[in-house]
């Protein structure tokens, strides 16, 4: 007689009905295999995510169900799924690097199609020819997209378009299909909304403000929050863009080297390095754009005092200070080949620290998620070594700020009290920042000091400048392992770069243990004139 198996205990809880989204099997318009397997890719790998950091679960699986009969809900599912593939084959990533949309025509091609697909519903929607579910749904998976794409100002005018869809309803002159619809909606756009800068809640009479416009255009004096939002945005837009140029020079440099077939991620910090240390002959283009933007950024900061005025403001003018705050150090810093030299920063990171806290706090941030009474407190007896959120709740931004911020205050500034006090407020913080979490980034911050400090500190607990590290490329190195490729330059000696790698593997605390260093004496060097371009 065959042997049976013993049979496990009998649950003493009824059985859960687990709903596994399907590839829609009959479509009513046409597709390609590139937009079947995009769509798949999001099925398989982004739902599960994206549900677990959404409060409500129930715009996604609509989204789901409208995909089958709406093409714009399709391809705009399509389009994240592919731009998400995309985006994860990349195992390694420098977190201060500039945005960079992925520009690949798939992504790109699908986008464009549910665009054009919505703009023929939102029609049929205006006449009362159709409900305005599949128009709010395709709102937010654009937010999704655009997120994915590092272009969150064209997320935050989907977000806009979807809220004044929503007050319509309200008003009466469109429908949802169904009350709990409508109340699971609005609660996303609640959710992804919640923590934008409330802008242009309060104009300035016109006598209280200077109409003055320096050489760069940019006012140093503004009419409304609305108007000095709009300046900053293009302020950081700039500093971006200035990035990007300087980062692509050094790629052309390092293009003609030997380095250029090292590993990707290595390759990636030596770039960055070389941005650094490259020679630009007096009045290069970057150099003079460099200074522009410098300037502009300090007389934004001027015209913001006038707003400062309003108390009402408060909330947002501090966030508005982070931003700025996070754009000019990066810019500042961008060329420096010695740590001490961004030691400069120390007093203006720790008063931004101030305002950080002041924004972060309970009885100021906006609703989140919800928790039951069993999880409030879960994780406190994990703390100060653990990554994951303080409580079981998301608080969910559109713009990056307060994280890049405070990551950059952690690795950038080396006095101990503050990027301590920044490495805190980064792991309490329990906050999405569009692609970033505070977990995430608390984890590699945490490993990140341990690194730096376990060398040989001077006497007022700063690190020393043998020990710092320049450039950090964080690599996915398998299940729970990670890789840090950091960059720095022997400034005894023969003054080349030097790139080592640590790994690191395990649930935290992360500790890194040094893998490899490499020397790279020439690297540095180049001059780069001006040259004509076609």
């Amino acid at each position: 007689m065959a042997s049976q198996r013993p049979l496990l205990p009998a649950s003493a809880s009824p059985p859960t009905i687990v709903t596994i989204s399907r590839l829609p099997s009959s479509l009513t318009f046409s597709t390609t295999l590139e937009d079947h397997n995009s769509f798949q890719f999001f099925i398989q790998h982004i739902v599960a995510g994206l549900k677990l950091i959404s409060p409500t679960h129930e715009w996604i699986t609509l989204s789901l169900q409208l995909a089958v009969t709406e093409p714009a809900v399709y391809f705009a599912i399509a389009a994240c799924g592919s731009v998400a593939n995309i985006r994860l084959a990349k195992n390694y990533h420098c977190y201060f690097a500039p945005p960079s949309p992925v520009k690949q025509k798939i992504n790109l091609r699908q986008y464009c199609k549910a665009t054009a697909a919505l703009q023929k519903y939102i029609d049929r929607a205006a006449s009362g020819q159709a409900s305005i579910e599949p128009v709010l749904l395709c709102c937010l998976l654009f937010v999704s997209y655009e997120t994915y794409q590092d272009e969150t100002g064209l997320a935050m005018q989907h977000l806009k378009l979807g809220r004044r869809t929503i007050e319509d309803s309200i008003a009466g002159r469109l429908e949802f299909s169904s009350k709990q619809t409508s109340k699971d909606v609005i609660a996303a756009f609640d959710w992804m909304g919640s923590q934008s800068t409330n802008r242009g809640r309060k104009e300035l009479s016109s006598g209280d403000v200077l109409q003055d416009k320096p050489s760069n255009g940019i006012s140093t004096y503004f009419t409304s929050l609305e108007h000095a939002k709009q300046a900053l945005d293009r302020l950081s837009t700039t500093a971006s863009d200035w990035r990007t140029d300087l980062l692509a020079l050094a790629t052309e440099y390092i293009a003609t080297t030997d380095s250029w077939n090292t590993r990707p991620a290595i390759r990636e910090c030596i770039i960055y390095c070389v941005s650094r240390s490259m020679h630009l002959i007096p009045g290069h283009h970057l150099l003079c754009r460099e200074a522009e933007s410098i300037q502009v950024h300090t007389s934004w900061l001027r015209g913001l005092k006038l707003l400062q005025q309003d108390s009402t403001l408060r909330r947002d003018l501090i966030h508005m200070q982070i931003q700025h705050f996070y754009s000019t150090f990066t810019l500042q810093t961008a060329r420096d080949t010695y740590g001490k030299s961004i030691d400069r920063f120390d007093a203006q990171a720790a008063a931004i620290l101030d305002l950080v806290e002041e924004y972060l706090r309970p009885d100021t941030t906006y609703p989140r998620r919800p928790t039951s009474p069993s999880q409030k407190g879960s994780n406190a007896q994990l703390y100060p070594y653990t990554p994951l959120p303080q409580q079981q709740e998301y608080c969910f931004a559109l713009e990056y700020a307060i994280l890049p911020t405070l990551f950059s205050i952690c690795l950038r500034i080396r006095h101990s009290a503050t990027r301590k006090r920044a490495l805190h407020l980064l792991r309490t913080a329990n906050r999405r920042e569009a692609g970033q979490s505070s977990a995430e980034l608390c984890h590699y911050a945490d490993a990140f000091i341990t690194l730096e400090q376990s060398s040989p500190s001077d006497a007022v607990r700063e690190v020393a400048e043998e020990a710092r590290l320049l450039e950090v490329v964080i690599e996915s190195a398998g299940y729970l392992e990670v890789s840090f490729v950091c960059g720095r330059f022997r400034h005894e000696g023969d003054g080349g770069l030097e790139v080592l790698e640590y790994k690191g593997a395990g649930l935290p605390p992360l500790r890194l243990q040094l893998m490899g260093k490499n020397g790279f004496p020439s690297i540095a060097g180049g001059i780069w004139e001006e040259r004509d371009t076609v």
